[in-house]
């Protein structure tokens, strides 16, 4: 597991902001780049995939480090919500399916219900 300092009020001051404010905000930048560099130093993955949209921040830091980063949205997800230099790295999947590529490490930091 990767340790976070204070993960809980990162996250949710993360989740109030994401679902409202498009604009990438300088906080949250900041902590998935902190999160970033603690999974590649701590892990150190060769790909990765994050699941959903809202962290989407974590994808574009990973792929700042090397990593080969992709995230994937379920298909009721819309590409277009995303920032536009980070859509190429992401795929519409259902997420209860194989992938169709495997990854060293799978990411989730959001509830989804199915």
């Amino acid at each position: 597991m990767v340790y976070s300092p204070n993960g809980h009020d990162n996250l949710q001051y993360f989740y109030s902001i994401s679902k409202s404010d498009r604009t990438a905000d300088q906080k949250t930048i900041a902590y998935f780049d902190a999160v970033a560099e603690q999974v590649n130093f701590q892990i150190g993955p060769g790909s990765v995939l994050v699941l959903g949209g809202s962290s989407q921040h974590l994808v574009n830091a990973l792929r700042e480090r090397d990593v080969q980063a992709f995230g994937m949205l379920e298909p009721e997800g819309g590409l277009d919500d995303l920032l536009e230099e980070i859509r190429p790295f992401y795929g519409v999947e259902s997420f209860s399916r194989p992938f169709s590529r495997k990854y060293e490490l799978v990411v989730c930091l959001e509830f989804f219900l199915c």
